[in-house]
């Protein structure tokens, strides 16, 4: 440290200006002795992504520290984090198993003898040329050889004589290597670039078996938000669950027993067919387990993350989760140190996934209402399903003040939230309150039945809509063919009939993959851009390289480009749209005001600063042109109106 300068008595030293000193340090002292480092910071959550790394590209020796706080530990085993028997690559900055499964893209992958990591691809040794006779390829490097015929990727991987392209032998299980075709990963598929992308028609195949829990929750809304008096926090007191899977779903009195009642146990499911986690005790109502319970939310997560069989995927649903129980799950689930992945519009969740890894249990949460878009209570109409309909609960009177009594009549009606009940729905109300209100109300057995209630229709709602579906879409030429499980298969109704199509009645090259930015592949630029530019170069006869060009947008240090570049004056013009670029002239006092891109426009204008500020470092000349500038040139100038084809509108 005294060698690079560093001080000695600091409380806390930053990665971002220190580690650099260091590896330079050590790149320049032991270049002679063949090292060249590179160090690797991973975060205190263990994710993929790396929070800082600094060194060459061409290192060979990487230095991984962990981060947690405001200490710095080295990793001995960089893969081990993640789990047992991963690995990580530093170039894509993504773990993985096995070599073969990683990706062929990969830099650091030696496409010849399959192996991952520093110093890959295989060095060259000049001495060394051998071809094998077996997948055709062709080695320079012993070592590299060696270990292609000891690791068995000599009967993995192939190389065409012809082509010289080598092709993974799992990749052509089902078709023969063709000279020309590459692998699509938009259409997931082998074709030449000439041909395009079409949609596949869908080839089902048969599903593992998985298992489904339906579940609901009920929740405490008697407490203020502190930030916020009109506000209410939803506190979960009461959670039902139903579990069943698809061996147990194909005999209906089999998955609706009570497997403890009858001394069976399914692997799959587990012990129990039924489970609450609650508060308080309930006797009138049967389920397999009660779980009582400080924390109901809490132990339903570790229930469903930790205690049921890992072999298996879960599949949980619940109506309306979306909105309610997945968002209060997500909260839940990442206190507890677990990132699940997400699939969101806005607010509303339509799916939340638990990966599968040492700790815990792959867990799909999905939200039943995407694809039976109807109320829960008219699930049992739509279905004709043989049970008791939902049944009405007093939503504002669940709160602890009520645990453990009997109440001598049912609660008040606004209780049950009547003045936001549909009209039809109140006349439906008032017959039952006038038949029901003399009797007693407890909230401890009205929990447990109101909430078991709702997990049944949804339950038998699910299981009904699975086999019509799956009866609806099964190939009706094949035998033995399977259908759409519109359970594991779909996220809503819109994907599974799509699915549905593709299976049925897609023809093959029929539907056409249309390119995001169309079949004219150029770079996307304003209209008033590209017309500018072509003002500008017919103005002064000068040749401009824009996104119309053979070689599209001139491109500054890897991943800028400019609007316009001028090679002869080395010379690049932008043009800024006020509203994109948050013009100074209109939002300049204004710095904490969004914009429509989720910004501020202080943020936006500071970026707009970096990249003028990195481009100056490569052009020597960077025009900026903002677009009220050249509206207000339009105004003045006829000629440009007329090459730019703009009728200007004065504002009003």
């Amino acid at each position: 440290m005294k060698n690079i300068g560093i001080p000695l008595n600091e409380e806390k030293y930053e990665a971002q200006i220190y580690v650099p000193k260091v590896v330079d340090y050590w790149n320049n002292i032991y270049e002679k002795n063949g090292y060249r480092f590179k160090v690797f910071i991973f975060g205190e959550r263990c994710e993929e992504k790396l929070i800082y790394k600094y060194g060459s590209d061409t290192f060979n020796t990487a230095i991984p520290i962990y981060h947690s706080g405001d200490h710095f530990d080295g990793i001995r085993t960089v893969g081990a984090q993640f789990g047992s028997h991963w690995q990580y690559c530093y170039t894509c900055e993504k773990k993985y198993r096995k070599p073969r499964e990683h990706d062929n893209k990969c830099k650091s992958r030696c496409r010849l003898c399959g192996r991952v990591g520093v110093g890959k691809p295989c060095p060259v040794s000049h001495n060394f040329n051998k071809e094998c006779i077996d997948c055709k390829k062709i080695f320079l490097d012993k070592d590299c050889f060696n270990h292609h015929k000891s690791s068995n990727h000599c009967n993995r991987s192939k190389q065409c004589e012809k082509c010289g392209i080598i092709w993974d032998i799992r990749s052509y299980r089902k078709e023969k290597h063709i000279c020309g075709h590459k692998w699509c990963a938009n259409c997931l598929q082998f074709h030449s670039r000439e041909r395009g992308c079409f949609i596949k028609p869908l080839e089902q195949k048969k599903q593992k078996p998985y298992r489904l829990v339906t579940f609901d929750f009920e929740a405490t809304q008697d407490t203020m938000d502190q930030e916020n008096q009109n506000n209410r926090l939803h506190s979960v007191n009461f959670i039902a669950a139903t579990i069943t899977c698809t061996i147990c779903m194909e005999n209906k009195q089999l998955w609706g027993t009570f497997l403890r009642k009858n001394g069976k146990v399914c692997t799959i499911c587990g012990p129990n067919r039924s489970i609450t986690f609650s508060h308080r005790p309930f006797y009138n109502t049967h389920v397999d387990e009660q779980r009582v319970t400080v924390n109901p939310l809490h132990d339903f997560v570790n229930w469903l993350l930790f205690e049921l069989d890992g072999r298996f995927v879960s599949m949980a649903f619940s109506h309306f989760g979306g909105r309610y129980d997945m968002i209060m799950t997500f909260r839940e689930i990442f206190t507890a140190g677990i990132v699940p992945t997400m699939i969101r519009r806005g607010n509303k969740l339509y799916e939340l996934k638990v990966p599968k890894t040492h700790k815990c249990n792959e867990v799909i949460f999905r939200d039943s209402y995407n694809i039976c878009p109807v109320a829960l209570g008219q699930l049992v109409g739509a279905f004709d399903l043989q049970i008791q309909e939902k049944q009405f609960f007093p939503h504002m009177a669940n709160n602890y003040n009520n645990y453990d009594i009997t109440l001598p009549e049912l609660p008040q009606k606004t209780e049950y939230l009547y003045g936001g009940m549909t009209p039809e729905k109140q006349k439906k109300f008032d017959q039952w309150y006038e038949q029901e209100k003399c009797n007693t109300f407890c909230l401890n057995e009205a929990l447990a039945e109101y909430c078991l209630n709702d997990v049944q229709i949804l339950t038998e709602a699910l299981l009904a809509f699975r086999d019509k579906f799956m009866d609806i879409s099964r190939p009706k030429e094949i035998q033995g063919a399977f259908g759409i499980d519109i359970l594991r298969d779909a996220m809503t109704i819109a994907s599974a009939c799509m699915k549905h199509f593709r299976l049925n009645h897609l023809k093959p090259e029929h539907l056409a993959i249309v390119p995001e930015k169309g079949y004219d592949t150029c770079d996307t630029q304003s209209a008033l851009a590209m017309k500018y530019m072509d003002w500008y170069s017919e103005k002064y006869n000068i040749e401009i390289q824009t996104a119309h060009s053979e070689n599209g947008e001139y491109q500054v240090a890897g991943r800028f480009k400019v609007d316009g570049y001028i090679k002869e004056e080395d010379r690049a013009i932008e043009v800024h749209g006020c509203v994109w670029h948050a013009c100074p002239r209109h939002y300049g006092d204004r710095p904490d005001f969004l914009m429509p891109n989720g910004k501020t426009v202080e943020v936006i204008q500071k970026e707009n600063e970096e990249r003028l500020r990195i481009l100056k470092q490569h052009i020597s000349h960077v025009d900026v042109v903002w677009e009220c500038e050249i509206r207000k040139m339009l105004q003045r100038n006829k000629q440009m109106r007329k090459v730019l084809n703009i009728i200007w509108i004065r504002d009003q």
